[in-house]
This record gives C-alpha cells, sequence and structure tokens, in this order.
C-alpha cells in the first residue's frame, strides 16, 4: 500500500481514527483495550511492534466524603469492572 507520506488525517475522535485506520487509512497508536476487538477479529494488525511505548498506569482520584455518593460509587466500580474486564480480553488475545 502507498500514499503520500505528507498527507494527514487530523481528527480528535478515537472511535473515527479506529475506523480510518480499519479501513486502510493508516497507522493507528492507542491504548490496547480500546483496540482488543478489532486486533482479536484481524481487522487490524500490530506493526512497528518495537516502537511501542511502554504502558502506563491509569489513576482514579476521587475526594472520599463522610457520605459516599451512590452515583459516584457505580460509576467507580463500573470503572474498575470495566478496566478489568478489557485488559483480561487483551491479554488473552496475545
Amino acid at each position: 500500500m502507498r500514499w503520500k507520506r505528507d498527507a494527514v488525517l487530523r481528527c480528535n475522535d478515537g472511535y473515527a481514527l479506529r475506523q480510518a485506520a480499519i479501513a486502510g487509512a493508516g497507522l493507528l497508536m492507542q491504548p490496547e483495550v480500546l483496540l482488543a476487538d478489532a486486533l482479536a477479529s484481524g481487522s487490524l494488525v500490530r506493526v512497528l511492534e518495537a516502537w511501542t511505548p511502554q504502558p502506563r498506569p491509569v489513576h482514579l482520584l476521587w475526594r472520599q466524603d463522610r457520605r459516599p455518593l451512590p452515583k459516584l460509587t457505580q460509576f467507580i466500580a463500573h470503572l474498575q469492572q470495566g478496566m478489568a474486564d478489557a485488559l483480561t480480553t487483551t491479554r488473552a488475545s496475545e
């Protein structure tokens, strides 16, 4: 595949960038947890692995109140479970 070296796609929408990469518009660098399905299905393949950046931690910070807010508590639990599921899926596909 060939493309103009000075061609640039600028977009601040991760989903649109992922779809462009799947359509063959170029290379994409996004967190693996966001690409797990596309990698598992073969829609995307890893390239340039020697230049893959080291994983970085994800932190969730919030102010703990004496009376925890139910919506916040549920949101935190949802994020924790979602990240655990995504990491398990990503590791299983390696």
